[in-house]
């Protein structure tokens, strides 16, 4: 949808003669201003000699008749925002229905690894790793979770000599210069088995931000996740819900995880807010569409319509949570969007939305190794 709409700007500044560079597409916060908008003539008003608010009037102006939009205008300093037609909205979630639990899969092709230091507390550094790895194969790599180590000892000389010769990274002890040279032994050997590499670190003492990418080669992504704190269990149903509140919080945050906080059915327990929202949504039971979508169903559809450049951007990024912090997202959307049985007459959601939500929880669920629920006590 995102590309579809840049295509129908890119079009726009064609016709006007205006010359296009990157801009981005995003779904704004406020849905006063519209379903979407874009910073186009922002960033593009300068190599045309006009202003922000020329260019993007000119542009409402040339996409009027565009069945696709029911309204295009200029907000702010140079905002172009969209209002979608009920045309186009259901155009939207039939192409996500059709595609099932294929939408946002790509034709990528190539290696990739996600590695990490096997520790006996190293859960969250794993379970990132599974889901990066689930996440690449998704988009059409050939995926693996790596954990030997190469050479440790040019590792550890590799590591000393960058200590030494870059101050940035700080000086460090012996027990912290061993710690840096296992994990770069596992750098090591991961990148002479993939071109395309993401590790997963341990926030503290042991790292230092940009170091592996200084001794590594093109294609490393590191990632740092912040200290886990577990609680000893062998109930996989609880392993499940502590795997699905790290893959949707936050990599700076620390957690500290017990058994009743993850049972607890609140809003603020991650595991049970998207649990729960995905559950309602496989439970929907669409009929035929009788007259347009509300304004409420679009503007929910559009968010849950960039879960491909979602799916993408994560990867890019070596961020698998972003997809769990996506899900945390939409479910909260969704669950304020409820319908209030003391409020007489108001709707929900459509069921036709919710339908395409399901499909976008199912295949983001799946990404993360987490088991959807069949009922929630």
């Amino acid at each position: 949808m995102l590309n579809e709409v840049k295509q129908a700007i890119d079009t726009a500044l064609c016709d006007l003669g205006a010359p296009s560079q990157t801009f981005d597409v995003f779904v704004p916060k406020d849905t006063a201003n519209g379903h979407l908008s874009s910073n186009v003539a922002l960033l593009c008003a300068q190599s045309n000699a006009v202003s922000p608010r020329v260019l993007a009037n000119d542009l409402a102006r040339s996409m009027v008749g565009d069945e696709r939009f029911e309204a295009v205008w200029l907000a702010g300093p140079g905002f172009l925002n969209f209002r979608l037609s009920d045309i186009y909205a259901r155009f939207i979630a039939k192409k996500v229905c059709e595609a099932g639990l294929s939408f946002g899969a790509g034709s990528e092709s190539g290696c990739f690894a996600a590695c990490y230091l096997p520790e006996q507390d190293s859960f969250r550094q794993q379970w990132h790793a599974q889901a990066a790895v689930r996440l690449a194969s998704h988009l059409g790599y050939e995926g693996r979770v790596l954990t030997a180590k190469g050479n440790v000892p040019a590792a550890e000389g590799a590591v000393a000599a960058a200590l030494e010769s870059d101050q940035a990274f700080g000086s460090a002890n012996r027990n912290e210069l061993q710690a840096l040279a296992a994990q770069q032994a596992v750098v090591f050997a991961a990148q002479s088995a993939c071109d395309q590499v993401t590790f997963f670190a341990k926030q503290g003492a042991s790292f230092r931000p940009n170091l592996f990418e200084k001794l590594g080669e093109d294609g490393l992504v590191c990632s740092a996740l912040a200290p886990l704190q577990l609680f000893k269990t062998t109930e996989n149903e609880l392993f499940d819900l502590a795997k699905l509140v790290c893959l949707s919080s936050r990599a700076d945050k620390k957690l500290a995880l017990t058994a009743s906080g993850l049972r607890q059915p609140a809003a603020q327990n991650p595991a049970f807010l998207i649990q729960y929202a995905a559950l309602r949504c496989r439970q929907a039971k669409p009929a035929k569409l009788v007259g347009g979508l509300d304004e409420s169903s679009i503007s929910m559809l559009c968010k849950l319509a960039t879960f491909p450049d979602v799916i993408a951007r994560a990867h890019e990024l070596g961020e698998p949570q972003r997809i769990g912090l996506f899900l945390r997202d939409c479910a909260d959307s969704l669950l304020m969007s409820a319908p209030n049985d003391k409020i007489r007459g108001q709707k929900g959601v459509s069921e036709h939305v919710l339908a395409v939500a399901d499909i976008v929880f199912s295949v983001g669920l799946s990404i993360l190794g987490t088991q959807p629920l069949d009922e929630i006590s």
